[in-house]
């Protein structure tokens, strides 16, 4: 149900076509949401190695020294569905310093991550958009 009401309101872009104002608008935002498709499975895919590459890392017990963060929330991911939210809260710079600090392994992963995605893959996505 709360899909289906996010989708009907989507659907409301293609009535404001219609219109010379909105028009123009609307169709630029659709082109650009067919042209992201190679790039968000690019996305994806990077994604979900850091992800696992933070999971391994994690589960194999490099953490010992890691313990619980000044919310009380454990640093530790016990699920992979919770280590790729933790990476795509890196995505946004959204994520707790403090966490990563205690290992050097965990500090080079998140440079790695940010270099690649961060930086290289939305610079892509920008002169893709620009085109």
């Amino acid at each position: 149900c709360s899909i289906a009401s996010i989708l009907i309101w989507v659907r409301m872009l293609y009535f404001a076509l219609a219109f010379q104002a909105t028009g123009l608008f609307v169709r630029v935002v659709f082109a650009v949401v067919l042209d992201l498709h190679p790039f968000l499975s690019c996305l994806l895919v990077f994604l979900m190695a850091f992800s696992q590459g933070f999971f391994i890392f994690f589960r194999r017990g490099y953490h010992e020294d890691l313990e619980d963060d000044s919310a009380g929330s454990t640093i530790l991911n016990d699920s992979v569905g919770s280590t790729m939210l933790m990476t795509y809260q890196m995505l946004f710079g959204d994520y707790a310093m403090q966490r990563l600090e205690g290992s050097p392994v965990t500090m080079v992963y998140y440079l790695l991550f940010t270099a690649l995605v961060c930086l290289t893959l939305m610079n892509v996505l920008i002169a893709k958009l620009n085109e």
